[in-house]
């Protein structure tokens, strides 16, 4: 959520460069514009990585309660494979959804 937020300011601060009043001379023009281009490029890639980190979370979440709710357990690997990324990170957003209180820590991961 925090890389989001820091993505959509980049690219606000990007947009606003526009509006700065520049003199037209090619040394001043390419400075100004990679001047625009680094924060707008580097709040939308910013922006991504929040999102799909975010959003990975959330497909996690989803498919640990579907176990819990089947199965009555979390298997870390078989989720890992659901999911689609490394078995460690299934562990870490386990562990961050525990924290959060959305999977009781009594919940059995293996």
């Amino acid at each position: 959520m925090v890389n989001m937020v820091i993505g959509v300011a980049f690219a606000v601060f990007g947009l606003l460069l526009l509006f700065v009043p520049v003199p037209v001379t090619g040394e001043h023009l390419v400075f100004f514009v990679v001047l625009i281009l680094l924060p707008m490029a580097g709040g939308g890639i910013l922006f991504y990585y929040g999102y799909r980190a975010r959003k990975l979370k959330q497909i996690t979440a989803h498919h640990a309660f579907q176990m819990l709710r089947d199965d009555d357990k979390i298997d870390a690997r078989e989720l890992s494979t659901r999911v689609g990324t490394t078995e460690m990170k299934v562990r870490q957003l386990l562990v961050d959804l525990q924290r959060e209180g959305l999977i009781p820590f009594k919940a059995v991961i293996t």
